[in-house]
């Protein structure tokens, strides 16, 4: 009943694997498939999906790079101390085994025994929030780890400017981590903090190509030890991974990255 102009097919977060049942997966892929074809543009939300797009057979005239983003509006600015006595770390998601809590927690008890100068705070909850709580008394880390359990977003968001390094880790045990482009890493950037992330999405190349942090290979320990004490022990540098994402920040928010994306959808008129 109403006429449509232009019709947008957005993945925001694309799995090659969707669902554990076959009939249900292939049933989502010839979804997908169709949508691909009968969309006027498709959407990719990093260069990873749209080099699997095309490779999907997705024309380049359709293609183009939406990254997902943040309401830059909604996040306070604070001034930052330069060289904080203590480093606040914050590791925001649902708390299960794949996420990378309990490395976290097991990395910072070994860190711990020779720089104690940080403070973690978890935010989220899940079924794994129980175990972590144990493994933190074990760890006689109580005092050191702060956990707040589950917070809207804007909260969150008002609380993120509070921190100095956000913590992100992905492994591939959930298929969907290579294609994401998680909006919490973005969170962290326009909030000023630093980043200490994995190799896994694609926003990790970004954290490296920009100086934003750190990024370490999936499920190594000690490079996430290393991580930490670098973190902990060089003010100067986690100062320029600050001022670098304050740099960078504009670039995520969502009002420029959907007006780019409209620009590019308007008809190109020969004069």
């Amino acid at each position: 009943m109403i006429k449509i102009k232009k019709v947008v097919f957005y993945t925001v977060d694309y799995s090659p694997v969707r669902f554990k049942q076959g009939a249900l997966d292939w049933l989502y892929r010839q979804i997908d498939r169709l949508a691909l074809q009968g969309a006027d543009f498709v959407w990719s939300n990093n260069r990873r999906v749209a080099a699997l797009r095309r490779r999907q057979g997705l024309p380049a005239r359709k293609s183009l790079l939406v990254p997902n983003g943040v309401t830059l509006k909604s996040i306070p600015q604070v001034k930052r101390q330069k060289n904080p006595a203590i480093v606040k770390l914050v590791f925001q998601g649902h708390l299960t085994k794949v996420k990378g809590a309990w490395e976290v927690i097991e990395a910072l008890a070994r860190v711990n025994q020779r720089h104690h100068c940080w403070q973690l705070t978890i935010i989220g909850s899940g079924p794994f929030e129980s175990d972590l709580r144990r493994l933190a008394a074990r760890k006689h880390l109580t005092q050191k780890i702060n956990f707040l359990g589950h917070l809207p977003n804007q909260t969150v968001l008002e609380k993120m400017v509070k921190y100095d390094v956000g913590i992100a880790l992905y492994n591939e045990a959930e298929s969907y981590t290579r294609y994401c482009d998680p909006v919490k890493v973005k969170e962290y950037l326009a909030g000023g903090l630093a980043v200490l992330m994995t190799d896994v999405p694609y926003v990790a190349q970004l954290i490296r190509r920009q100086n934003l942090g750190l990024v370490i290979k999936p499920g190594d320990a000690a490079a996430l030890r290393q991580a930490f004490a670098k973190l902990l022990t060089c003010p100067k540098n986690l100062a320029v991974w600050q001022r670098n994402a304050r740099e960078t920040a504009p670039a995520f928010d969502w009002t420029v990255i959907f007006d780019q994306a409209f620009i590019k959808m308007k008809p190109k008129h020969k004069l």
